[in-house]
């Protein structure tokens, strides 16, 4: 009996022990596979961050490969009127190849909200003119697209100053049909939005200023990743941007979520009759696909409608209270309107560092900018004209001096894009007081966005 009882208690503990070493085998196992998964996955992972490296290397290369500097010739291959009037168009773009077949060549991407700048030969023009357009829609390997607004010229509907009609848009629309051939640089500016964040983004335009806005908004709404936020101000065209708005609506309909286009308009004067303005204009946004075509105007820039002036006060209604600290704003307009938008969002308590303006011409730069204190006196002299004059600071620019004194000095941005103005700097220092987009020779300065920094300046103009 005993020896029964002492074969049992041997089978036990043998089965313990059995069971024992079957458990941690199967931890052991399990550990190994574990690891092995571990050492397979981290292999892929480092795998996969190769080829990417490889891939973004392989893609630079072939980005600079298809680059250029200097001008390059572009074919019109296609153009859209983009409002009733006839006073908008959209050209589309692509390199010239002098009649060669076969596969169009890949162009160099860019980031959203960039322009290139355009020379063109014009009949009864002395010399090749140039002046920067906008790209207005998402990168597309073979083509860029341009809108263009033709400036009539007249007195300005806001301040009443008068201008001349504007030659190179007035060519565009007259002289550039389809197979019309342009020179392009590679577009360039630092107006553009930053593809690699994640934040709320809001875009505020003001008639053709909104085209680097649509390029933002499409290649956001295509990415898919951010909330965005579209306000386009069309005055009293509430057609402006009829094919440029299309797939932006298509694609705000298809992603309720995280996309909105807001399309205001006013009536012509403050006693216009219309029909009554809606107390809370954007109570029907979601059930219109997230796209609003509003009669109420944010109305910056001292045009309104019969409610007076909106601004950002009319905006911010439609934006969840957190976007003030949590959003990026890039707001295109006219000077008076990025005046005011500039205050407003002052005043909504939105971070300095947070707001972005375009900048199109000598006005909107002033509009954004602070007049900074004179820091002491200077003497600039134009050695070719012969002539020197102390250096005032209401005067704003080098090139304002010049302008001052009757010094002609060929411009045409006023803002530092275009290069026209580049002068040799003989002597002396200046400092710029907005970095300019052209790159600048050494030895040379841009007259228009800069100011004298030493107590002799003497430019060869």
């Amino acid at each position: 009996m005993s020896g029964v009882a002492e074969h049992s208690l041997t089978l036990a503990f043998g089965g313990e022990a059995l069971l024992g070493s079957v458990a941690v085998f199967f931890a052991v196992a399990r550990y190994s596979w574990r690891s092995v998964r571990h050492v397979k996955a981290e292999r892929a992972r480092r795998q996969g961050l190769y080829e990417r490296q490889l891939a973004e290397v392989a893609e630079r290369e072939q980005e600079a490969a298809c680059s250029w500097s200097g001008y390059r010739k572009f074919q019109i291959v296609g153009r859209e009127a983009e409002d009733d009037r006839g006073a908008m168009v959209s050209l589309y773009l692509t390199p010239f190849r002098h009649g060669e077949e076969g596969q169009p060549e890949r162009l160099p991407r860019f980031r959203p909200g960039q322009y290139v700048q355009i020379r063109a030969d014009i009949p009864g023009q002395a010399n090749l003119l140039t002046r920067c357009y906008s790209i207005s829609q998402a990168y597309a390997p073979d083509t860029y697209r341009i809108t263009v607004a033709r400036a009539p010229g007249g007195a300005d509907p806001v301040t009443g100053e008068r201008h001349p009609p504007g030659v190179v848009s007035n060519f565009l629309f007259e002289g550039g049909r389809v197979r019309s051939v342009l020179e392009l640089t590679v577009p360039q500016g630092d107006f553009w939005v930053d593809m690699s964040r994640s934040e709320p983004v809001v875009l505020v335009g003001w008639g053709i200023h909104t085209a680097p806005l649509l390029c933002m908004f499409e290649a956001l709404a295509r990415e898919g990743r951010r909330e965005v936020w579209l306000f386009v101000e069309v005055g009293s065209e509430p057609g402006m941007f009829r094919h440029a708005l299309a797939p932006l609506k298509e694609l705000a309909q298809a992603n309720r979520d995280q996309l909105n286009i807001v399309i205001s308009s006013f009536f012509g004067s403050a006693s216009e009759e219309g029909p009554p303005l809606p107390q809370d204009p954007f109570s029907e946004l979601g059930d219109h696909g997230n796209t609003l075509q509003v009669r109420q105007s944010f109305a910056m820039g001292g045009v309104s409608n019969r409610e007076g002036r909106q601004g950002f006060t009319w905006i911010k209604r439609a934006l969840p209270a957190h976007y003030k600290a949590t959003a990026s704003f890039y707001v295109s307009a006219p000077a008076l309107a990025l005046r005011e938008a500039k205050h407003d969002l002052e005043a909504w308590g939105v971070p300095e560092e947070s707001v972005h303006f375009e900048v199109f011409d000598r006005a909107s730069l002033d509009a954004i900018s602070e007049v900074e204190e004179d820091t002491g006196s200077s003497q600039v002299s134009f050695e070719t004209s012969g002539v020197e004059a102390a250096w005032d600071p209401s005067a704003r620019t080098l090139l304002g001096l010049a302008a001052d004194h009757k010094v002609r000095i060929p411009s045409t941005c006023k803002i530092g894009k275009c290069g026209e103005c580049e002068v040799a700097l003989s002597s002396g220092k200046v400092r710029y007081v907005n970095e300019p987009d052209w790159k600048v020779k050494p030895g040379h300065c841009l007259p228009c966005v800069c100011v004298p920094a030493s107590s002799n300046v003497v430019v060869r103009a």
